[in-house]
């Protein structure tokens, strides 16, 4: 099998959510085969996922200010800057 139709198998179960079963009858392979493949492409992606997925602030000093500015989010960051600061640790 090519490693075309292997991520094509990847981002099918990815994007629509779909159950081995389906996947098995839409692509003519066993189950087995299927999340083989299916496993082999995640491997993949997490493998590169080190190298570029990586935070814009990998100290994650500064909140941003969508985070900042939003009082649904921004009381869960100020105790845990309360933390921070009673500890002495930084996270």
């Amino acid at each position: 099998m090519c490693i075309f139709e292997k991520v094509g198998i990847f981002l099918y179960i990815i994007a629509l959510g779909a159950s081995n079963m389906e996947v098995h009858e839409r692509f003519q392979h066993s189950g087995e085969t299927i999340s083989r493949y299916f496993n082999e492409v995640l491997k993949s992606v997490c493998s590169l996922a080190t190298d570029l997925i990586q935070p814009a602030d990998p100290g994650f000093v500064n909140t941003p200010r969508e985070i900042m500015n939003n009082p649904r989010y921004m009381p869960y960051f100020k105790v845990m800057s309360l933390i921070v600061f009673i500890d002495g640790a930084s996270y």
